[in-house]
């Protein structure tokens, strides 16, 4: 049988509970930051690769395609085709205003 808390425990039980919540959501925001960079990164591969770096694709390639279907082959859902684009259109949008991702640091 479990002993009731001392009534003077429950503000260092509340400081625990605090700390894990905080720790919950800094995980949070940084899993979202990053994948934002590995989007981003992911997008200049595609722009380089699919493109040779210009602002439109040679239409007809199915480099996106292709990509999509070996990547979720490997990692599962999460990679289609649209994904890809907006990842391809992410890096073309931010590109000019970041110099440097963390990833290249």
């Amino acid at each position: 049988m479990e002993k009731t808390p001392n009534p003077n425990a429950f503000e260092f039980f509340e400081n625990v509970a605090q700390i894990i919540e905080q720790a919950r959501k800094f995980v949070g925001r940084t899993t979202d930051l990053t994948m934002c960079i590995a989007y981003f990164e992911i997008g200049c591969l595609i722009v380089e690769e699919e493109q040779g770096g210009r602002a439109r694709a040679e239409y007809g390639k199915g480099l996106l395609k292709q990509l999509s279907a070996f990547l979720r082959a490997r990692f599962g859902k999460g990679y289609s085709v649209s994904t890809l684009t907006n990842a391809r259109k992410f890096y073309q949008t931010y590109s000019p205003s970041i110099s440097q991702t963390l990833f290249t640091k």
